[in-house]
């Protein structure tokens, strides 16, 4: 939607709030890689990270890396408060597979 008024491209949205309330805003990145013309869809290099909850309700940081040229598969787990790995996987990006929700062709 754009804003006429102000030419810009961003939502103003207006609310209010009764009562105690805490927000915690947590940043989310995303560098993605790709060498030019080299006829591939796929990213050479992706990394994301996001804050998430573990099955506990503990804040924790989760840190992806996807590294097609090397053929690695990262990630690492992190409790926010702190910093303690509770998970990290490095393994071969070939062997990552059977994870997702693409469907099977079965015919």
């Amino acid at each position: 939607m754009r804003n006429e008024m102000t030419g810009n491209n961003s939502k103003n949205n207006a609310f209010s709030i009764i009562g105690d309330v805490a927000i915690k805003v947590t940043p989310r990145a995303e560098l993605r890689y790709r060498k030019p013309k080299n006829g591939k869809k796929k990213h050479r290099y992706e990394t994301h990270s996001y804050p998430d909850t573990n099955k506990d309700g503990v804040l924790v940081n989760v840190r992806r890396t996807f590294d097609r040229e090397n053929d690695r598969y990262i990630e690492v787990v992190t409790i926010e408060e702190t910093g303690e790995i509770i998970h990290e996987k490095n393994e071969a990006l070939s062997s990552h597979y059977g994870h997702g929700s693409a469907k099977r062709n079965d015919k």
